[in-house]
């Protein structure tokens, strides 16, 4: 999914369209113009909400679970204790998406999510 050109004319088609009204804009935005930014903002904001439905049909959201293992000395098995886990990381990159931001307090590197 995407709001820009298709890029092959064999594999690409329209299915569909966004928009936003004028009175929404202004309302949102709380102006009676729509200056060259607010438009650059709200076109960006549609782009957005496209790439984040794209991630979600293709699958791309992430989730993640720390857990410590631990061995039993008892019975000489491990035993897991969660520390912690979280959901909803669209797309692959780990860094912007918000993944890196709740691991990294566990000390993980953004070499470790590359």
């Amino acid at each position: 999914m995407s709001t820009m050109p298709y890029s092959c004319v064999w594999d690409s088609g329209q299915v569909g369209v966004i928009f936003v009204s004028k009175s929404d804009i202004r309302k949102d935005y709380k102006v009676k113009r729509i200056t060259k930014k607010i438009k650059d903002n709200v076109l960006g904001a549609l782009s957005s909400e496209v790439e984040t439905y794209s991630h979600h049909l293709e699958g791309n959201i992430f989730s993640f679970t720390l857990e410590k293992i631990k061995a039993c000395e008892t019975c000489n098995c491990n035993t897991e204790e969660h520390i912690d886990s979280c959901g909803g990381f669209y797309g692959y990159d780990f860094i912007n998406n918000g993944l890196f931001d709740y691991v990294e307090p566990y000390g993980f590197t953004k070499e470790d999510l590359l």
